[in-house]
């Protein structure tokens, strides 16, 4: 967790019974926030290598200034040609600016972004989706929202909505969203607000 009098970032990854790929990345400078959600394909060390893989490239693409085009399209470039066209990871790349509020996020095959308002509604971020990386990602196919103060983006892997019961049921969106909402207007702190969504699942 990050939290400064302008913005809020907090994660959270549940280790499983088994390797899997998926991990995130933030990055808080005095202008931007840029967040980087990932899910690499299968399980096992293939899926914890691609893991490294885009958070490295990410990593080295923000440190040298590339735009979230460029970056998005570096690892693309990346997964193709150290792991082939059968391989892939899904992605949420995204950049808030600080001083306007503006969110620019790509969306490369993971479940929607929702937006949460101060007065308990929310909604699902108009995104655009684009394959996954390395499979031909169209880096321009961005959107582009205007976040309020007090709002909340909620980014997560399919891991969270395909999470099933003893008896089969899945855990699904709905049941996420509207625990998030809740827990948002009772105000509860926002990392805490992850525990229990883990909590829940």
């Amino acid at each position: 967790t990050f939290s400064s009098p302008d913005v809020i970032v907090t994660g959270i990854l549940e280790p499983a019974h088994r390797v899997a790929g998926d991990t995130f990345d933030y990055s808080v400078t005095r202008d931007a926030v840029t967040v980087a959600l990932f899910d690499a394909m299968g399980h096992g060390l293939a899926a914890g290598r691609m893991a490294d893989l885009v958070v490295g490239v990410h990593r080295n693409r923000r440190r040298a200034g590339a735009s979230l085009a460029d970056g998005v399209a570096a690892l693309d470039r990346a997964v193709a040609a150290e792991f082939g066209e059968s391989q892939f990871v899904t992605a949420q790349v995204g950049r808030l600016d600080l001083a306007s509020g503006h969110l620019s996020l790509v969306n490369a095959g993971h479940p929607d972004a929702v937006v949460f308002h101060p007065d308990g509604s929310y909604e699902m971020l108009p995104i655009a989706r684009c394959r996954p990386l390395g499979l031909g990602t169209d880096a321009t196919r961005s959107v582009e929202v205007q976040l309020g103060e007090g709002d909340v983006v909620l980014l997560h892997t399919d891991g969270v909505e395909d999470a099933r019961s003893p008896t089969g049921g899945f855990f699904g969106p709905e049941r996420l969203y509207e625990l998030v909402a809740r827990l948002l207007r009772e105000q509860v702190r926002l990392p805490e607000v992850l525990r229990l969504v883990v909590r829940d699942v």
